[in-house]
């Protein structure tokens, strides 16, 4: 009877003759795919370690991205098989990685440290195209389960031997691969919003295997939504689910806030996964573990969307729950100060589009075109929103005022209803700006004489009337004569305590860090120079200053320049919150003191 191996023994043989193959050397790559993505898709950067028999392959890779961010990673990746009497082995590291811009996006300075070797790798580069790719092309597994993509036999037998009546010979008749016990699934919370509510949208992984590898291949373009990211952490937990009666692992892979923009029926499209689970295989040996690549595909989601009920009168699209909060700086002011009225809008639910409160000033009031401030955050898995408006206050009179900040509507998805959100009202008070005290004129010689004289001196005083009166008409025949005389220059009455006066308050104008009080110091100081030196109204508003005294001959280069030095205080009094106000206070003090010099 001629002698028959059995199928042990061929075994045996080739495991024998496969570990006396001496070690290849190993081959490390990496990849970049696909070669086209649109905006809001995702690419796969990998890095592969393969080589024959037992070398060690672990590695820790370093590389750069241009126009990518990334989204998610590492995922890890191992194999081992054996084929045509070799053994070989495999490892790879994964990263999901999304465009930033339409273009090119390239991964470079890959290198990495294996067997005490640093190896370099080329770039890769894709292209960003606007539009999203076509959804994946057939053969993805439907609904929530997973489908296998085509692997190698699992078996070594069927490595060996193929399908050819050898496999028959030497191989059991029935090798069972248990099938992988994992799908995804897209869940939404709430999943019948209203319009603008938010909805958190999460992708799941269910599984009874062990997952060594996750790989997203797409992501939705949630169209019809404004979206907000929620950051995943970099190592992936699981909490274990019941789910018919058996437990699963579930992991979430993916979290958005969504808002819809309008309601109806709107869909998020499907999600590709890829995954290696080690499963279990069947052979003539006994049960051992196979890693399977499995695709998955998360199943379009369907969210009704709930329209609001009629609006009330005011509404501009705040949908949440919000709190409103106003602040008065300083609520006690003088005339030609400004005050700053702060308010601030917050909660949960995003802001987008909100626009200021129409806020009316009460008579004696002006109120400023505010500035904005505004920011969405994260708590948890909440948007909270925040707006704040900054509005310059100022008072043209003297008196108490009441600010009312108007209530702002939002509609409160929780209790289906709109609801108001309010402030308490605050009051001004406006006091009378400060003068600053004339100092003491000196007296005429023959007055000093009066009063350092004896008491009864003082019924002498007769005898100096007449000539007190002869030199106070002198003094104004040569007033008149010097006025027409001179056209143009200022007259010499009272020249130098007068621009004296107007330096004083101009230095404490320069010692004020704030710019509006500066502003009001400077002004100050030009209406009592320019009432008592060119009799020009206390009351004119600095815009007039230039014509009034071109009327009265001044220089007209004078004039122009102090229709400047007009529009710099009134910037530096009612826009003190725009940068750059101190130099432009300095160029008002310098432009002040070269206008007294030409006007004394």
């Amino acid at each position: 009877m001629p002698f028959r191996p059995t199928g042990i023994a061929v075994y045996l043989a080739l495991a024998a003759l496969a570990g006396a193959v001496p070690a290849a050397g190993v081959e490390v790559s990496s990849s970049l795919e696909p070669p086209v993505i649109g905006l809001g898709e995702v690419a796969t950067f990998s890095v592969e370690a393969h080589a024959t028999g037992f070398d060690h392959l672990r590695f820790q890779p370093s590389f750069q991205v241009e126009n990518f961010e990334i989204v998610a990673g590492p995922f890890q990746s191992e194999s081992v098989n054996f084929v045509n009497g070799l053994l070989s082995r495999s490892f790879r590291l994964s990263w999901q990685l999304r465009p930033l811009v339409v273009g090119r996006a390239r991964v470079k300075a890959v290198a990495l440290h294996l067997q005490d070797q640093t190896l370099e790798l080329p770039a890769s580069e894709i292209t960003v195209q606007k539009e999203p790719l076509a959804p994946a092309a057939p053969g993805a597994a439907a609904g929530g389960g997973g489908q296998d993509e085509e692997q190698e036999p699992s078996d070594p037998f069927d490595r060996l031997f193929g399908r050819s009546p050898l496999r028959q010979l030497f191989a059991p008749r029935q090798p069972r691969t248990e099938a992988a016990r994992v799908f995804v699934r897209a869940e939404v919370a709430p999943d019948h919003p209203y319009a603008g509510q938010e909805t958190l949208y999460t992708l799941c992984l269910y599984t009874h295997d062990e997952i060594s590898g996750i790989n997203q291949a797409s992501v939705p373009s949630f169209r019809g939504f404004w979206v907000r990211d929620i950051p995943q952490p970099q190592n992936l937990t699981s909490e274990m689910v019941e789910i018919n009666g058996e437990r699963y692992a579930r992991v979430v892979l993916l979290r958005k806030a969504l808002f819809p923009l309008r309601p109806g029926m709107l869909a998020v499209e499907p999600i590709d996964v890829e995954v290696v689970a080690r499963g279990l295989a069947s052979s003539f040996f006994g049960t051992f573990e196979q890693p399977r690549q499995i695709r998955l595909r998360a199943p379009e989601v369907q969210i009704d969307v709930r329209p609001l009920p009629p609006a009330p009168p005011g509404w501009n699209g705040a949908v949440g729950r919000f709190a409103l909060a106003a602040d008065l700086e300083p609520k006690d002011l003088r005339l030609g100060d400004a005050a700053t009225l702060n308010v601030t809008l917050t909660g949960d639910g995003h802001l987008q589009g909100v626009p200021a409160p129409a806020i009316a000033a009460p008579p004696g009031l002006t109120i400023l075109a505010p500035q904005q401030q505004g920011e969405d955050g994260l708590s948890g898995t909440t948007v909270r929103g925040r707006r704040a408006w900054s509005f310059p206050v100022v008072p043209r009179r003297q008196g108490r005022f009441r600010l009312a900040v108007p209530q702002i509507p939002y509609f409160d998805p929780q209790a289906g209803q709109y609801r108001m959100a309010s402030a308490p009202a605050m009051e001004l008070a406006a006091r009378p700006a400060l003068v600053a005290a004339a100092p003491p004129r000196p007296s005429p010689k023959g007055a000093l004489a009066v009063r350092g004289a004896e008491p009864s001196g003082q019924r002498r005083w007769p005898i100096y009337l007449p000539w007190l009166l002869a030199a106070s008409l002198g003094m104004a025949l040569a007033l008149t004569l010097a006025r027409r005389r001179q056209r143009g220059a200022a007259p010499a009455h009272g020249a130098g305590p007068a621009r004296l006066r107007a330096e004083d308050r101009l230095l404490a104008a320069e010692q004020e860090p704030r710019p509006r009080p500066a502003a009001a110091q400077i002004e100050e100081a030009w209406r009592d120079f320019l009432a008592e030196r060119w009799e020009v109204p206390a009351g004119t508003p600095p815009p007039r200053w230039g014509d009034l005294l071109a009327e009265r001959g001044a220089n007209p280069q004078v004039t122009r320049e102090l229709g400047l030095l007009a529009d710099d205080l009134h910037y530096l009094r009612y826009a003190p919150q725009l940068s750059a106000t101190a130099p432009l206070k300095d160029e008002a003090l310098s432009r002040s003191r070269r206008l007294l010099r030409l006007l004394r």
